[in-house]
């Protein structure tokens, strides 16, 4: 008589539990693909700008650097398409950290080599969008010169847009206000004058 309860009452018990599993499932949330472009907020002050898992780009933004810089740029050969320093005069070159952005004169104050006063200097992460198309960030970074003096507030979006055979596109948009005075950004020894004959 046992035997035969327990006949009956397992079928009935599965039945009910898969009823119970399948109402259940109907309820759960739609499932999202994982974006095919992501930034990915990493240890050490460092979003990894990836393209289908694979990183191809790296922001550095720690504030005891002196300016923040993108490194490596990863192209469709899988190899560093920048490098950090220059391979034949390191010390004199030590800014050269991949891509960065800088002046040598803002407000007097030199932003370029790492032996000036002014450094740029992160200070905040204002958004992080992944997506099929394109992944980017919007940052916050502060123009900081002598005396701890914030020159400029700069917000900056970096962009990283899908293209077709392994490559794709890096968009720098950057917005500059000054903080309470007017700034002067002086000339560069790297102005191109163009002339024309004739």
């Amino acid at each position: 008589m046992t035997i035969r309860l327990f006949r009956i009452l397992l079928p009935a018990f599965l039945a009910l539990s898969l009823g119970v599993d399948a109402r259940a499932q109907n309820k759960l949330p739609k499932l999202k693909t994982v974006p095919r472009m992501q930034a990915m907020p990493m240890p050490y002050d460092q979003i990894s700008f990836q393209r289908e898992g694979m990183e191809i780009a790296r922001y550095h933004f720690g504030t005891n650097l002196h300016r923040t810089f993108l490194y490596p740029l990863i192209g469709p050969a899988g190899r560093s398409l920048t490098r950090m320093r220059h391979p034949r005069d390191p010390q004199s070159h030590s800014h050269h950290n991949s891509v960065w952005i800088s002046h040598n004169s803002v407000g007097g104050v030199d932003f370029w080599s790492d032996q000036g006063q002014g450094r740029v200097v992160h200070r905040e992460i204002l958004q992080i969008e992944d997506g099929d198309e394109e992944t980017f960030i919007l940052v916050k970074n502060e123009w900081v010169g002598n005396e701890d003096k914030v020159l400029l507030e700069e917000t900056r979006r970096i962009a990283v847009d899908w293209m077709e055979n392994r490559e794709w596109m890096l968009i720098l948009d950057l917005s500059f206000a000054a903080k309470n005075e007017t700034i002067t950004l002086g000339e560069t020894p790297f102005r191109h004058d163009r002339r024309t004959d004739g």
